[in-house]
């Protein structure tokens, strides 16, 4: 992601006139100086599916772009961690965290059908249970539960 100053002059004007607006370009600015070193630690294999999404208090948040990505990076972690240490800018980092990419359409699907199913079986276990618990007011709240759950077909 390149930043581009769409304004010229107006834009840095108003980036030094507004704090906020200033904090967030100089971190998009860090973030991508960031990207660029860990291009030139990574492997290139590697490098070209990795981004960096944040650091944030020692953390390095990486995006992969698919799930394989995703694993071979969380176990290339360590070695990386151990290569960007060695980066004068880049000693406060003690963690890197990688997550599949929310913008690729494998972590959307990944999400979808999520909801839980509930069968007439789990309700049951959910009205036993109520049966021996002591505390009224949790005996009430998996009746409650069960009754929602209970009007699903069983598996």
């Amino acid at each position: 992601m390149i930043l581009r100053d769409p304004g010229g002059k107006r834009f840095t004007a108003l980036s030094a006139a507004e704090p906020t607006l200033r904090a967030l370009v100089s971190h998009a600015h860090s973030l991508m100086k960031v990207q660029r070193i860990l291009e030139g630690v990574l492997p290139e294999e590697l490098a070209q599916h990795l981004s960096v999404a944040n650091v944030h208090q020692g953390t390095l948040v990486l995006n992969a772009r698919s799930a394989i990505w995703c694993t071979k990076a969380r176990f290339a972690a360590p070695q990386i961690l151990e290569k960007l240490q060695c980066i004068s800018e880049l000693k406060g980092i003690h963690q890197i965290r990688i997550r599949l990419d929310p913008r690729t359409p494998e972590a959307r699907d990944s999400h979808r059908g999520q909801s839980a199913r509930h069968s007439a079986a789990g309700a049951c276990v959910l009205r036993e249970t109520a049966e021996h618990i002591g505390d009224d007011a949790l005996k009430s709240a998996l009746h409650r539960l069960a009754s929602h759950v209970g009007t699903d077909a069983p598996d």
